[in-house]
């Protein structure tokens, strides 16, 4: 931060604010950079949350593709099984 930056007013809880003072004092820091370093960190966390829902998405996509993959692979399993003349037993979920 720089004296140059833009500065602005905030109204705030009583509450809040003490908990801003004890944790700029604890850390060594001006209320102003501990206030700007927990937003920071927020923003950070939020980014970094929009970024694990898009990665949870692409691994939902995945995890589809696979099981439609199994069910096909079982499905020929099955059909092989009975051309050559034998019983097809299913592997058992961990489940079971």
């Amino acid at each position: 931060m720089a004296r140059g930056d833009p500065n602005f007013r905030l109204r705030i809880p009583e509450e809040l604010l003490e908990r801003f003072r004890a944790r700029a004092e604890a850390s060594n820091r001006s209320l102003t950079q501990e206030i700007v370093a927990t937003l920071e960190r927020a923003l950070g966390q939020e980014d970094e949350f929009a970024e694990m829902k898009k990665q949870m998405k692409l691994m939902q996509a995945q995890l589809t593709v696979a099981e439609r993959d199994i069910a096909h692979l079982t499905t020929t399993m099955m059909l092989l099984t009975e051309r050559a003349g034998v019983e097809y037993f299913p592997p058992m979920n961990e489940e079971d």
